[in-house]
């Protein structure tokens, strides 16, 4: 009976170890440069026990929403959340003024967050914002803001008037 048991048991934690599958990235030890022990350096408290499933990695636009106002010449800063990138990755962002026929690159840059984009004097124009992110390794995602409001340009103030003049 003890012999049945050790067998299951020794079975089961062979089934466990090879369900695992290589889209599971966990944690890892520092390379230890340090002291030439050989030990693995500790790890800082965020990267303990952190676990990341590609099939879950996305990229999402936070700002500008799609019903933001914009005025020509703002300084705007597009934000955005990339979830489920332990290793690392590197964002694109671009701008599209003709409806997301052509994108012209805004910014890239590595584990960004966010890209300022200073908004040009097109009145009228319905821009489309695009971020994606590439992890190096063939897997890239994407996500576009359009915003619904065309970009505002000021207009020159009428002239000043004095009220008791009459056409």
């Amino acid at each position: 009976m003890f012999r049945k048991a050790n067998f299951f048991m020794a079975l089961t934690l062979v089934l466990s170890a090879s369900a695992c599958n290589n889209s599971i990235v966990g944690p890892t030890t520092g390379g230890g440069s340090g002291g030439g022990t050989g030990s693995p350096r500790p790890r800082p408290a965020e990267e303990r026990d952190k676990v990341c499933l590609e099939e879950l990695r996305a990229v999402e636009i936070m700002g500008p929403g799609e019903s933001q106002y914009l005025n020509a010449n703002d300084l705007v800063t597009i934000t955005w959340e990339a979830r489920e990138y332990c290793s690392g990755f590197v964002a694109t962002t671009s701008i599209s003024y003709d409806g997301g026929v052509t994108f012209q690159r805004l910014a890239q840059a590595k584990n960004a967050l966010a890209a300022a984009w200073r908004v040009p004097d097109l009145d009228g124009v319905r821009p489309v914002i695009e971020v994606s992110v590439d992890d190096g390794n063939g897997d890239v995602r994407t996500d576009r803001v359009a915003l619904a409001n065309g970009i505002l340009v000021a207009r020159p103030a009428p002239p000043h008037r004095n009220p008791g003049e009459h056409d």
